[in-house]
C-alpha cells in the first residue's frame, strides 16, 4: 500500500489527545484506484453522520470559513 507523504499522521497524534480524533489506518490499495479516494471511501463507510467534509489535517481553514458552511448547509445562505 502507497503511504502518505504529507505529516497528516503526525499532526493528528499531536491533537488526539486534545480532541475526539482519530487516527485510523486504511487498508491494502486495490487496483485501480488512487490512494486520496479510497481513503475517502473507506472513511465515508465507517462515518455515522449526516454530511462528510474530508480534510487533511496539513490543511488550513479560511477564517470562519466552517462557520460560513454550515451557514449555507442550514439554507442562510
Amino acid at each position: 500500500m502507497g503511504l502518505s507523504n504529507d505529516q497528516t499522521a503526525a499532526i493528528v497524534r499531536q491533537y488526539e489527545h486534545k480532541l475526539p480524533l482519530t487516527l485510523l489506518s486504511g487498508k491494502e490499495l486495490p487496483f485501480g484506484w488512487t490512494g486520496k479516494n479510497y481513503a475517502c471511501q473507506q472513511l465515508g463507510e465507517r462515518a455515522t453522520g449526516e454530511w462528510l467534509l474530508f480534510l487533511d489535517a496539513d490543511v488550513a481553514v479560511a477564517a470562519k470559513g466552517l462557520q460560513r458552511l454550515q451557514r449555507y448547509l442550514d439554507g442562510q445562505v
